[in-house]
């Protein structure tokens, strides 16, 4: 039980961090002009890169024999439809529930850190 409250403290603490990098580099993209949902993907793109060296360092640090190129194809494909996801959804919330990007953007940030976590535990790095 310590150890999975650990892990969840970790993944907290560190997706935190890559939330932040995700939000400052959407909204730099979108005073730079790109359009929503471009500089969503971007960001995020550019954040699970970084969120999965974090997450493999500091979080799940599996010991596993697995070849790690086939874990991080799992991050990758998990991430993907994450990704999909969080693009119609956005577009949904800016476009017909009226909310700005930003508010947008921060609000699916948090759903999205606590379904990867579950998908990340038992999908991507498995123990």
């Amino acid at each position: 039980m310590k150890k999975d409250v650990e892990k969840i403290a970790k993944y907290g603490a560190y997706g935190a961090i890559t939330t932040v990098f995700n939000i400052a580099l959407f909204v730099l993209l979108k005073k730079l002009g790109m359009y929503y949902i471009l500089a969503n993907t971007v960001s995020y793109l550019l954040a699970v890169f970084f969120n999965y060296v974090l997450n493999k360092k500091f979080v799940f640090q599996t010991k596993t024999k697995e070849n790690k190129k086939d874990e991080f194809m799992r991050f990758l494909i998990a991430r993907a439809l994450f990704a999909c996801l969080e693009n119609i959804l956005f577009y949904l919330v800016v476009e017909k529930l009226h909310f700005h990007p930003y508010a947008g953007k921060i609000g699916l940030s948090i759903v999205v850190i606590i379904l990867t976590f579950y998908i990340n535990n038992v999908f991507v790095f498995k123990e």
